[in-house]
C-alpha cells in the first residue's frame, strides 16, 4: 500500500523530468492513472534548454502539439 492510501490523501500531480514527459507521455498517463492522478508536473527544464531562447520556445510549444495530437486521435 502506498503512504498516499494510508493517509488517506490523493495523488493529485507528479512532477518528471521534460524529456519523460515528451518522449514517454503514455507511459507516464498509465503510470499516472495507477495513482488516480490525471495531472503531471515538469519537475524543470535542463539547462540546455533553460539557456537558449530558441530551444526553450520549442520546449514550450512540444508539450501543446502532444496534447492536441492526442486529443485528435
Amino acid at each position: 500500500m502506498r503512504a498516499s492510501d494510508e493517509a488517506g490523501i490523493p495523488v493529485c500531480l507528479t512532477h518528471v523530468p521534460y524529456d519523460m514527459i515528451i518522449n514517454e507521455t503514455e507511459k507516464l498517463m498509465e503510470e499516472d492513472a495507477g495513482f488516480g492522478c490525471r495531472n503531471i508536473g515538469l519537475g524543470m527544464l535542463p539547462a540546455r534548454i533553460l539557456l537558449n531562447e530558441d530551444e526553450f520556445k520549442k520546449a514550450v510549444r512540444e508539450p501543446l502539439r502532444i496534447r492536441y495530437r492526442e486529443q485528435a486521435e
